[in-house]
C-alpha cells in the first residue's frame, strides 16, 4: 500500500509539472514598469543629437502565460531648431517572449533584434536597450 502512495505520489507530480520549453513559466509573467535608464530614474534622455533630443518618460512590458507580450510607452521629442518644442509620443508594440533560465528574449513585430533581458532576482529585470542600461521592476497587482 505505501508503494502504491509512493507511485501514485510521483506521478501527480510529474503530471502537474511540465517541460514545455517554449511556454515560458508564470513567475515572470505580468507587467514590468522602466525604473532607470543608465542609473537615472525617469524620465532620462537617451538620444541627444543637435537637431533632436529623445527622452523615455516611462516605459512598461506586460508579459502573458501564453508567451505574447504588449509593451506601452511614451517619449518626449524635443526639436532643439525650433527653440525647443516638446512633443509626447505614445509607442505600442507587441510580439512573443521566451525565456531560458534567467534570461528573457522579447522579440517584436517589427523588424530589429530582439531585447535581452536577465532576471535579477524576482522583482527586477535588467538589460540593454537600444545600448543603455535599463532596469524594469515587476509591477505586483
Amino acid at each position: 500500500m505505501r508503494r502504491f502512495a509512493l507511485i501514485s505520489a510521483v506521478l501527480f507530480a510529474a503530471a502537474c509539472s511540465s517541460n514545455d520549453a517554449t511556454r515560458p513559466p508564470a513567475a515572470v509573467t505580468g507587467a514590468w514598469a522602466l525604473r532607470s535608464v543608465d542609473g537615472q530614474p525617469l524620465p532620462v534622455i537617451y538620444s541627444d543629437s543637435s537637431d533632436v533630443q529623445l527622452a523615455a518618460v516611462a516605459d512598461a512590458y506586460t508579459l502573458q502565460a501564453d508567451g505574447t507580450y504588449v509593451e506601452a510607452g511614451q517619449r518626449r521629442v524635443t526639436m532643439l531648431h525650433d527653440l525647443g518644442f516638446a512633443t509626447r509620443q505614445d509607442l505600442t508594440t507587441h510580439g512573443i517572449w521566451t525565456r531560458s533560465g534567467r534570461v528573457l528574449a522579447i522579440a517584436s513585430g517589427l523588424a530589429g533584434d530582439p531585447v535581452t533581458l536577465t532576471l535579477v532576482n524576482t522583482d527586477t529585470l535588467a538589460g540593454l536597450l537600444h545600448g543603455h542600461h535599463a532596469v524594469y521592476t515587476h509591477v505586483l497587482p
